[in-house]
């Protein structure tokens, strides 16, 4: 993520976490307090008594009639039918919630491009939509209600059609109101130019200069952004001898489809552990006509990180189930994705391996009842039994090709899916269908990773320098005969937050490594005796790492505990628990660079001199000769450091 939409990101939430959702709706619906939540009628379905709920702890609006959920901006863009950052707008006119952060980040997005794209495909989309339920089209309207939509469903994602006009200019000349078909005084705001629809991938522009509709003849699947913009479409042929099935709107300003998740939009993230992750529109409208809403689909490609990183900012969703196709090229993408979602922290589940006739959810849902269809769906087994299922159920497999893909299994586990709460089930299972004892595929598995871990050792040793820093866990601290440093602190929790924020840093960048050992190597914070341990043995580690001119990074870090733990009289779990949230943070909030420099100097800055007026603090307390020279003596040598740090940060400040 580049600093702008982390900015972005962080103003939404920085206005969603201020604002009370109550006082937002009351706006616009009457609500009464009952219990602990506000209710009042939805105004998304035709409610007659109160099932509209309003948790102003939580931050949330829920209805339970219709299923419609989400925050505050959500609310308000559902009902004004306004755009994202139009919704955020009213709001901070209605709560007077303003702060320069919000403010800028409106003023560079309502007046933008990007909001222009999103209008346009409002109309569009509102177009497409309309025109399905035209009487000419009720054929188009018969065809989805036989592909298992239901009209709620059609309704509820604004499917529609685009139609096979004589000109292939249908949405082009409404859009442009060309020839005045939409009359001379259509509103200025809903007429776009030709090249608008060029770039916004709506229109077509040939090397005659002639435009033409970039959909027709095809249903129309409107594509929607987290933020319930829509953002593109994909067109469905209506012809199953068609050669492309799917067309999606090509790569513009506002949709990039290896960002997208479908129908991400559409649930409330926060109310789950799990997500089910299935490969098409129709699989996820199967889903969701049997009750399902936590279910996301690619956009026809294989996933990317950028999709995976849009649901890890949810910290509740904790594990995906994998749905792919019930076919060949299904499991080759359930092996690509469950290796993906592993090497990201994220624990995986597959549904297991149902009816070979049937090709995906859609068409079992199509032949059979929705409780043998929520059977196959509820039985997930794990990464490992499908690939045993998968890899080793026919039984014309000879001996060796047994053995082969027994190895191939085994090596998944080593590199992905290692666990030790269900690796003992695991190689219960592979051992059934391989043959293979238990004992034998744990040998083969101790093997691996002892040969993994002379690899790493190896790599390690070959570094010029030999490994001499000693282990110290006892730094020591100032040498002034007094109370040790922590017991002079006032407990002010601010600086143990900027101690583990720097810390963060610590383990990911080697120029801020240095300094901190160069300028803090000596204090530490925290009042938490265990996680000042852990920042203890992660600078011994990262001093190890830069004596040997190794870059100091949490895939270095965990090689080089890996390599010494033998030296240590306790376990080092907890240090290596810490580097891995490290990973899991920035897999999340992706690094840059210079910022991330600038914020570990700056930190660095900020302890050093609250070290300082702590050692001031002493000399006052002890009112002694001695203290005062050896002070003084510090104090020269701290006021070095500040000088040196506040010259580093400025010179990053002006780039």
């Amino acid at each position: 993520m580049d600093d702008s939409k982390q900015q972005s990101s962080y103003a939404i939430q920085d206005l969603l976490n201020n604002i009370d959702i109550v006082s937002v709706i009351k706006n616009y619906i009457n609500l009464s307090k009952k219990g602990q939540n506000y209710w009042g009628l939805c105004p998304f379905h035709g409610d007659k008594n109160p099932s509209l709920s309003v948790n102003s702890n939580k931050k949330v609006f829920k209805c339970f009639v219709c299923g419609e959920s989400g925050n505050a901006i959500k609310f308000v863009q559902k009902f004004k039918k306004i755009n994202f950052y139009q919704a955020i707008k009213e709001i901070v006119e209605i709560t007077n919630y303003k702060t320069s952060v919000i403010d800028k980040f409106l003023n560079s997005k309502i007046n933008s491009n990007e909001i222009k794209m999103y209008d346009m495909n409002n109309q569009a989309c509102f177009i497409y939509h309309r025109t399905l339920f035209n009487s000419s089209n009720a054929d188009k309207l018969k065809y989805l209600l036989s592909r298992n939509l239901t009209q709620d469903l059609i309704n509820e994602y604004k499917i529609g059609y685009a139609p096979n006009s004589s000109d292939k200019k249908y949405l082009f000349s409404i859009l442009t109101n060309e020839d005045n078909i939409m009359g001379e005084d259509r509103d200025a705001s809903l007429v776009w130019s030709p090249i608008q629809l060029v770039n916004n991938g709506l229109a077509n522009l040939n090397d005659n200069n002639e435009y033409s509709d970039f959909f027709w003849n095809r249903i129309i699947i409107p594509i929607f952004d987290e933020h319930n913009n829509v953002i593109g479409f994909s067109g469905r042929a209506l012809n199953n001898d068609e050669k492309i099935k799917y067309i999606n709107t090509k790569t513009t300003e506002i949709f990039k489809k290896e960002n997208v998740l479908f129908n991400f939009n559409n649930f409330d993230k926060s109310i789950y552990e799990e997500i089910f992750v299935v490969e098409g529109y129709m699989d996820v409208f199967a889903f969701r006509k049997m009750g399902i809403k936590n279910v996301v689909a690619s956009m026809g490609t294989s996933f990317t990180s950028n999709q995976i990183n849009l649901i890890k900012k949810y910290k509740n969703i904790n594990s995906i189930i994998i749905c792919f196709d019930n076919d060949e090229a299904g499991f080759k993408a359930t092996i690509e994705l469950a290796q993906k979602l592993y090497n990201h922290n994220i624990k995986v589940f597959v549904v297991a391996p149902y009816d070979k006739s049937y090709k995906d959810i859609d068409e079992l849902l199509k032949s059979n009842d929705k409780n043998t269809v929520l059977e196959v769906i509820n039985n997930q087994i794990s990464f490992i039994s499908y690939l045993c299922i998968k890899m080793l159920s026919d039984k014309s497999l000879t001996n060796k090709e047994i053995v082969l893909r027994t190895k191939k299994i085994l090596d998944n586990v080593i590199s992905y899916s290692y666990d030790e709460l269900t690796l003992d089930n695991d190689l219960l299972l592979l051992s059934k269908f391989s043959s293979i004892s238990v004992d034998a595929l744990n040998q083969y598995i101790k093997k691996e990773l002892n040969k993994n871990k002379k690899e790493v050792d190896s790599n390690i040793k070959n570094s010029n320098k030999y490994f001499s820093f000693p282990i110290e866990y006892n730094i020591p601290r100032l040498n002034i005969k007094t109370k040790p440093l922590k017991e002079i602190l006032n407990e002010e929790k601010s600086f143990e937050v900027k101690e583990k924020d720097l810390f963060k840093i610590v383990a990911i960048n080697t120029y801020i490594a240095e300094l901190f050992i160069k300028n803090i190597y000596h204090s530490y914070f925290q009042s938490d005796i265990k996680l000042k341990q852990i920042f203890t043995e992660l600078i011994y580690f990262a001093k190890i790492l830069i004596d040997n001119s190794i870059d100091v990074n949490p895939e270095n870090l965990l090689s080089i505990i890996k390599l010494k733990e033998d030296e240590f009289d306790k376990p080092l779990n907890e240090l290596v628990d810490f580097i891995k949230s490290i990973i899991a943070y920035y897999n999340k909030y992706p690094i840059n660079n210079k910022s991330i420099i600038y914020q570990g100097v700056s930190l660095i800055l900020d302890l050093v001199m609250k070290i300082q007026q702590e050692i001031q603090k002493i000399v006052i307390r002890e009112n002694c000769e001695n203290v005062y020279d050896e002070y003084r003596n510090i104090s020269n040598q701290y006021d070095k450091k500040i000088k040196e740090l506040l010259s580093i940060k400025n010179n990053l400040q002006k780039g």
